[in-house]
Parts: structure tokens; C-alpha cells; sequence
């Protein structure tokens, strides 16, 4: 093995040489063609007591000034073109332990000197000092070979713990001279990851003829100026023996070993997942763009306050050109928003961002356009990454017309219910006149009148009748759509009233042969409005009469659950379909019943259930049914919470 040369391409060889020597050591560099102090081992130290970092850096000019004598030995030994070793007595300035030393000077680069100290012993100091034995001299060599050899064994294991790693190594790694020649390829490395046998990477041309031709040319401009620049960067496409083609980014860099020569390492690394990704990502932007521009709605990336996109959509619900949001950021577009809800809009996004349950990704409130036009929109917010960063999505909504609607349909509602319940206040009027006269002709003037004329009376009072249970209806379902309507909650035992209410329908039951099983839990105390549970109850025991068969069973259960009191009241009667399941709970939500020889009493305003729903919702309870269809029977529950605060 050619240790000089060797020693030369190893990145750490002269501290390693240093390591690897007994002796005190000091090293010299040949630099603008004077011999420099660069480097020392630890045993060095001891000769000159710790000062040896002051002489780092100097010229041995300058360190042996008054010593001609080293001087000479050390320029006869730069000059040497081979291993080569002088002797020359003590006489150094280095020196300042009282010790006389041997000193040899070993070449073992051509600009590369290494200077070695032995110790004389007291006894022959004097001897030693005219005159070195051939003993000492033959010693000395010995020692400096074992010290050479030692170097030259872990230098070898260094390279072969390199040339293991790079042969290991999913990189191409390649090693140029100052002439573009290649001196070094990790072949393994090549042929594993292109698939071509390792051979013909030997050959410098071949990764050219396996280069994508699209790349060649601006490949060899980029080396051209990386060659006068020290260093360069750049993708290349290489062929795979199996036929695809892989992307990879090459590294290079010169760096110099001597002082007249410079060596080109040239790094290439598989990076073609990361071009399909880049793809990939291209395509999906792409076609985010294509959908969004061919969006209804508003759309808005916003990454690091600053606005990354904008559709045109958006621009049209504020009536803004993309001139007008040139260099916008977070801040410009939160001032588009209503002074009145903007406090509002961020305490919901700081909620969202925290996780708070229940808290939807959307929120609506009103902005200003360009022209100060006011517009209630939608907003949807969503965490996405975009170009590889976080960033938020907005869409937004124009909702303008839809509140518009809303406030209309809210104010028709209110019209309606003001109109009902002026319209029955009305009706009252004339309506006791009629109940009035109706009673007097039946018990001051019944003996002046046939029996004709009083079945005609009878029928005209309960005409009134049903006519006043249908205004009262009316104007109940009017006060509590209106939303007004305060129940006055007070403790209760709602099996107490539940009793009540099926003693009262008692004599109905027996009427229709209606068998009544009653199943309640003695102690429901909750807090709630007697007079409008009652009509709850009352109303739904009174249905399942009414439209039960004769001869049918009622069911009425009522226990506690969960801190939940659930109330059902169960008929074999005619049951429902799920059509007209979504219908009854509605206003005037009345399933017509007549002339279906269903043995039932059709008669009723349509408003009961409506009327239940809402005061069961007020108190902050639900009510439902279910039925398993026509002629199946039917269950209707309702639920009422367990508060007991006053």
C-alpha cells in the first residue's frame, strides 16, 4: 500500500497521524513556499511546557532564526521527493523543560513535514550531543517505522468503514480530479438502485448514455458554471435498466487536497417520489382551482394572515376586482365585517379552534360589500395544508335572500297569529249572544216552544260550543307559536295529576268499552305548569278514546329515567304511516278519519297536538309517536325533566 498517497485522500490524516505518535510531534505545511507550524500532538506540550500554542501559525523562519542548523535539515528534507529522515542535536527555541532532544524530520506528503523529539538521557547528554550513536539512530528508525505502520493499519480501517458506508449507500457518490476524471464510483450503490451491473459504472460515459436527453444540456451548463463557482445544484432523469425513469438530485462540490489540485465529489440522490408528490400536488391544485373557479360560493385560503386565494365568486358577494385585494391579509378582510357581529364571530372561531363541544363549523353574519351594501352570509372554516404548509379554507355563502325570505315567512307568521287571535277575539262577541240566547229560549221559553224548535235551539248551542273549544284552540296555538308565552313552574307530583286526568275521561272510556290500565310510578315530582300539563295529558288520552274502536285497550306508563320522567300512553287503534306521522304535530295537522267505517269519533280542531308539542318543548321536555302502521295501534311519549329548583 502506498501510504503517502493513501494519506493524502483521507479527510482526517494528519490528526490521526499526530494521535498515533509516542514521541512529541509537530507538523509542518509547506505554505506560499515557506514552511508553516500547523498542527501538534498532546506529547508535545510536555516539551515546551503548555506553550506551544503560541508558536501555531509561525514560520519556522521566524522560530529557527538563530539555528541555521534546523533550518538547513528542514529545507533538505521539503525538497526530498521520498521518504526521508535527518538527525539534528537540540538547539531548539521550542524546548523549555531543560531536556535535550533528538530532532528528526519525516516527509510524508511533498508539501506535508512531520518533526519528531528524543530524549537524551542525562548520563550520555554530553556524548549524545557531539555525536549520535548509530544505536540511537537504528532505535530511532525503528520506532518511526512502528509508528508508521500503526498509521498506516487504522488508516486502512477508516477506509474501509468509509468504502463499506458508501458501497451501503442508497446515494450515487462519485469522486472527479481537478481534471473531471473519475477516480472513485460507489458501483453497488449505482447498480442497486438503477438495476445495471456494477461494471458499467466503471465506465464515465455511460451515465450520459442512460441521462434523459431533455436534461443533458442544461445539466452541463449548470456543471460548467458550477466548475468556475466551487459548487453546484441540480436534477437529473437516469434510466433504469427495467425501462422507467427515476429523477435525482445531484450535489457537487469541489474541495482541494493540495494546494495546486482540487477533487470534485458529486452526490446524486433518489428523489422521485418527492417529483411524483410535487406532481401530484400540482394536479390536485389544479383541480381545486378548476372547481373553485366554477363555484357558487365564496372561497378564501388564508396561510399566515396573509390571503393565498381567491376565487372569483368571492369577489362577486363583496363586489370587489382582484386589483382590489392585491397584498390583502387576514386584517383587511375581517374589517368587511358587521361592527355588531364581529365580537360575536370571534369568540365562535376561538371556541372552534379550542375544541369546545357542540360548536358547528359555521356561523352566519353580515358583511359590507365594496359599495357598503349590507349581505348576511354563511362562513365554513377548515384546517387544510396548502403548498405543504397549515393553512385555513373559508368558503362563504350568500345568504341574503334566504334571511330576507326568513324575516318575511317571520314577520307573514306573526301576521297570522295576530290575525287568528284578532279574528277570535272577534268571534267571541257574537259568539255569546248566540250562547246566551240560546240558553234563555231553553229555560225561560222551552213550554212556548214545540219539540222541533227545541232540537233546532239544542243543535245552535252546540254549534256555539264546538265553535268556542275551536277559538280557544286557535288562540292558544297563536300565543305560544308567537313565542311570548311564560309557563309559571312550580313543584309537583305529576302522577298526582296524570290520575286526575284519567278519572276526568273515565266516563268517555266506559262509553267507547274502552278498557283503561293505568301504570304509574306514585312519586314523579318535578317542577312544571299543572293547568298546561294537564292539557297535555288530557289531550292525548282523549285521542286514543276517540280514535280506539270500541272495545280497545289504553295503556298509561309513567316512570323515571335517566333524571328524565317518560310518560307513553299505548292504543290498539288505528294506528298511523309515516306520512301521516310527520303531519300530526303540525298546525291543523288533522288525519280525516270520516267515512272510513274505522268506528271512530273524527271530530277535533287539529290543534291539540300542536298545542301539546309546544308547552312540552317549553317546559324543555319532547314529544313523539310511534306506530307500527295502519290498524297497529299507537304510542304517544312525552318527557318531562327533573328540576326541583323553585
Amino acid at each position: 500500500m502506498n501510504f503517502k498517497s493513501n494519506l493524502e485522500d483521507s479527510e482526517n490524516q494528519f490528526s490521526l497521524l499526530l494521535k498515533s505518535i509516542t514521541l512529541p510531534a509537530l507538523l509542518w505545511k509547506k505554505m506560499n513556499n515557506s514552511l508553516t507550524l500547523v498542527n501538534n500532538n498532546e506529547q508535545s506540550s510536555i516539551i515546551c511546557c503548555g506553550k506551544i500554542k503560541d508558536y501555531i501559525g509561525r514560520k519556522a523562519s521566524e522560530i529557527y532564526k538563530n539555528n541555521t542548523q534546523i533550518l538547513k535539515v528542514m529545507h533538505e528534507c521539503a525538497l526530498n521527493n521520498s521518504k526521508f529522515s535527518l538527525s539534528a542535536n537540540n538547539g531548539n527555541p521550542i524546548v523549555d523543560n531543560g531536556n535535550s532532544y533528538n530532532i528528526s524530520f519525516e516527509l510524508v506528503t511533498p508539501d506535508t513535514i512531520v518533526q519528531y523529539f528524543t530524549a537524551i538521557s542525562s548520563v550520555n547528554k554530553k556524548i549524545l550531543k557531539n555525536d549520535t550513536s548509530k544505536k540511537n539512530e537504528k532505535q530511532n528508525q525503528l520506532v518511526q517505522q512502528a509508528i508508521l505502520e500503526s498509521v498506516e493499519i487504522k488508516l486502512k480501517e477508516s477506509e474501509e468503514k468509509y468504502r463499506i458506508l458508501s458501497e451501503n449507500s442508497d446515494d450515487l457518490i462519485s469522486l472527479y480530479d481537478e481534471k473531471l476524471r473519475m477516480i472513485y464510483i460507489n458501483a453497488e450503490s449505482h447498480s442497486r438502485v438503477l438495476g445495471y451491473p456494477a461494471k458499467k459504472f466503471l465506465n464515465t460515459s455511460f451515465k450520459n448514455n442512460i441521462a434523459h436527453k431533455d436534461d443533458l444540456i442544461p445539466m452541463i451548463n449548470i456543471v460548467k458554471k458550477g466548475v468556475e463557482e466551487g459548487s453546484y445544484k441540480g436534477q437529473i432523469r437516469f434510466k433504469h435498466q427495467k425501462g422507467h425513469y427515476l429523477w435525482f438530485q445531484i450535489t457537487a462540490k469541489f474541495f482541494s487536497v493540495e494546494l495546486e489540485k482540487r477533487k470534485l465529489l458529486v452526490i446524486a440522490r433518489d428523489i422521485t417520489d418527492i417529483k411524483q408528490a410535487e406532481k401530484n400536488l400540482k394536479e390536485s391544485e389544479e383541480k381545486f382551482r378548476t372547481i373553485a373557479e366554477q363555484a357558487f360560493m365564496g372561497i378564501v385560503i388564508i396561510q399566515d394572515g396573509i390571503l393565498k386565494y381567491v376565487n372569483s365568486a368571492l369577489l362577486d358577494i363583496f363586489e370587489l376586482s382582484p386589483k382590489d385585494i392585491e397584498g390583502w391579509t387576514k386584517e383587511d378582510i375581517t374589517r368587511l365585517v358587521h361592527p355588531e357581529d364581529l365580537e360575536e364571530l370571534r369568540a365562535h372561531r376561538r371556541k372552534l379552534r379550542e375544541g369546545v363541544l357542540g360548536i358547528k363549523n359555521y356561523y352566519s353574519y353580515r358583511v359590507f360589500t365594496k359599495n357598503r351594501k349590507v349581505k348576511w352570509i354563511d362562513q365554513f372554516s377548515k384546517n387544510i395544508f396548502f403548498q405543504g404548509e397549515p393553512a385555513e379554507l373559508i368558503t362563504i355563502i350568500d345568504i341574503t335572500e334566504k334571511k330576507e325570505a326568513e324575516e318575511e315567512l317571520i314577520n307573514l307568521s306573526r301576521l297570522k297569529s295576530e290575525l287568528f287571535i284578532r279574528t277570535s277575539h272577534e268571534l267571541k262577541t257574537p259568539l255569546v249572544s248566540i250562547k246566551g240566547f240560546s240558553d234563555l229560549l231553553l229555560n225561560f221559553h222551552r213550554s212556548k216552544l214545540d219539540n222541533e224548535s227545541i232540537s233546532k235551539i239544542i243543535e245552535i248551542k252546540n254549534g256555539a260550543n264546538r265553535l268556542q273549544e275551536l277559538i280557544g284552540d286557535i288562540l292558544k296555538a297563536a300565543e305560544l307559536e308567537s313565542g311570548y308565552t311564560k309557563i309559571k313552574l312550580k313543584s309537583g307530583n305529576l302522577s298526582n295529576l296524570i290520575n286526575i286526568c284519567v278519572k276526568e275521561v273515565q266516563g268517555f272510556a266506559d262509553l267507547r268499552k274502552h278498557q283503561v290500565e293505568l301504570n304509574v310510578e306514585p312519586n314523579l315530582i318535578t317542577n312544571f305548569e299543572q293547568e298546561q300539563i294537564h292539557k297535555v295529558v288530557s289531550n292525548l288520552l282523549n285521542n286514543a278514546i276517540k280514535y280506539t274502536p270500541p272495545n280497545g285497550k289504553i295503556k298509561i306508563n309513567s316512570n323515571i329515567k335517566n333524571n328524565i320522567i317518560l310518560t307513553s300512553i299505548k292504543d290498539n287503534g288505528i294506528g298511523f304511516t309515516k306520512e301521516e306521522m310527520q303531519m300530526v304535530f303540525k298546525q291543523f295537522g288533522k288525519i280525516e278519519r270520516y267515512g272510513q267505517n274505522l268506528q271512530v269519533i273524527s271530530e277535533g280542531t287539529g290543534l291539540g297536538l300542536f298545542i301539546s308539542k309546544k308547552i312540552v318543548e317549553l317546559h324543555g321536555g319532547e314529544i313523539w309517536l310511534e306506530s307500527e302502521g295502519k290498524k297497529q295501534g299507537s304510542t304517544f311519549y312525552f318527557t318531562l325533566p327533573i328540576t326541583l329548583k323553585h
